[in-house]
C-alpha cells in the first residue's frame, strides 16, 4: 500500500487531488447539515449580492496564503452568476431575476475551507470544511406560493410530489438562511418614502416584514412536521442597498446622540440589530421567541452614479492608477462593501463549525 494512502487512513484525510472530474463530484457531494439557503423577494437585490460574494471570493482565494485553501466554486443551474459577476466588473447591473420553471436546476454556491500541509512528500489537505448554498433566486411571489404548499406537507414523500428540490433544499435541508433585505423597503423612517414589496401574485404583502414573518413560520412549522429536518442554527440579515438609508443613520446619531453606523465594523450588530428589530418587528420578535441563535446582520451596497446622458445608474469603477491601490488590483475592480462581503463569508463558515 503506497505510503500516502496509509497517512489517509491513519490521519483521516484526503490528498489533494489535480483531477478534473473533482469539481463535479465536490459540487454534487453531501455535505450534511452544512447548507445555508438565501431568500429573498423579487428586486430584493440577491443577483448584486450574489455577484458581490463572487467577486469577493475571487479575491480571497488571491490572498488566500500557501497553507491554506479556499474554494468558490459555483453551479449556475439555469442562472447566468458568472456573467452576472463579469458584468458588475464592467459596471453593468446584472438584469432582474425571471421567475424559474419547475423544471429548472437551482443555482447554487459551494465554499470549501482546508489547512495544507506535507506529510510523507504528499500535499494533503486538513480540516476541510464544506457548506453547500443553494438560492432561491426566483421571483418572491413564487417562494411564498412554495411557503403556502409546504404548510400542507406531511412527509418528504409529499415535498417530493411538490417539488423536491427545492422543498428540501429550502426547508428541510437547510440549518441556516440568509435574508436578504432591501433597505428602502424597511419600513416606519422618518423622510424616507417605503418602497412596496412587488404584490404580482396573491399571498404577497407590500411590507416585507410581513413576507419574511410568513416565510420564516412556513419553515419552522415544516422543520417541527419533519424530525429528520436540522433545527436552525443561524439567520443573516444582508441589507441591500445601504447606501439610500445613510442619512438617516446619520440622523439618528445626531438626533440621539448615541453612535449609529452599520458600515462601523465596532458598533454595526448593533446598530443594524436595532434598525431590523424596528422595522421588521414580527420576523424579529419570531426569531427571539424561536431562541435562534448567531444571528448576524450586514450592510451591502454599491457606489453608483448617473449618466447625465441617458440617466442611467452605472456602477462607480476603480480607476486602474487611482492611488493608494495597486494597478493590477484595480483592473476589472468596482467601489462595493467588499469588507462586508468577506465577513458574510466568515459567517457562511461559522456555520460549519457550529454543531447541535
Amino acid at each position: 500500500m503506497p505510503l500516502w494512502q496509509t497517512a489517509k487512513d491513519i490521519l483521516g484525510v484526503e490528498p489533494r487531488q489535480q483531477k478534473v472530474g473533482q469539481i463535479g463530484s465536490l459540487l454534487d457531494a453531501d455535505t450534511g447539515q452544512n447548507r445555508i439557503t438565501m431568500i429573498g423577494t423579487q428586486g430584493s437585490g440577491k443577483s448584486v449580492l450574489l455577484s458581490h460574494l463572487l467577486i469577493a471570493g475571487d479575491r480571497l482565494v488571491e490572498k488566500t496564503p500557501a497553507d491554506k485553501i479556499f474554494r468558490l466554486l459555483v453551479n449556475e443551474g439555469s442562472s447566468n452568476l458568472e456573467h452576472d459577476k463579469c458584468a458588475m466588473r464592467a459596471g453593468n447591473f446584472p438584469p432582474k431575476t425571471a421567475k424559474l420553471k419547475a423544471t429548472s436546476i437551482e443555482p447554487g454556491l459551494t465554499f470549501e475551507w482546508a489547512n495544507v500541509s506535507t506529510v510523507l512528500g504528499q500535499r494533503i489537505e486538513t480540516g476541510k470544511k464544506v457548506v453547500k448554498m443553494p438560492i432561491a433566486d426566483l421571483a418572491g411571489e413564487d417562494l411564498c406560493q412554495l411557503i403556502e404548499k409546504v404548510n400542507a406537507v406531511r412527509t418528504l414523500q409529499d415535498a417530493e410530489q411538490l417539488n423536491a428540490q427545492r422543498v428540501t433544499n429550502i426547508v428541510t435541508q437547510s440549518s441556516a438562511f440568509l435574508f436578504i433585505v432591501k433597505a428602502s423597503r424597511l419600513q416606519g423612517l422618518d423622510d424616507v418614502p417605503i418602497e412596496e414589496e412587488p404584490t404580482d401574485v396573491n399571498g404577497m404583502s407590500i411590507y416585507s416584514d410581513a413576507n419574511f414573518k410568513r416565510m420564516l413560520d412556513g419553515i419552522v412549522r415544516y422543520k417541527r412536521q419533519n424530525r429528520n429536518s436540522p433545527p436552525i442554527r443561524s439567520i443573516g440579515f444582508v441589507i441591500t442597498a445601504w447606501d439610500t438609508l445613510e442619512p438617516v443613520a446619520k440622523q439618528i446619531q445626531a438626533i440621539t446622540g448615541e453612535p449609529f453606523d452599520p458600515t462601523d465594523a465596532k458598533i454595526s450588530q448593533e446598530s443594524l440589530g436595532r434598525l431590523v428589530t424596528a422595522c421588521l418587528r414580527s420576523t424579529s420578535a419570531a426569531i427571539k421567541s424561536l431562541e435562534i441563535p448567531n444571528v448576524k446582520y450586514f450592510p451591502s451596497w454599491v457606489e453608483t452614479k448617473k449618466d447625465v446622458t441617458t440617466g442611467k445608474e452605472h456602477i462607480v469603477r476603480n480607476q486602474m492608477f487611482e492611488p493608494g491601490r495597486r494597478w493590477d488590483e484595480n483592473v476589472n475592480s468596482i467601489k462595493y462593501s467588499e469588507a462586508w462581503d468577506w465577513r458574510i463569508i466568515d459567517w457562511i463558515k461559522e456555520t460549519a463549525t457550529v454543531t447541535g
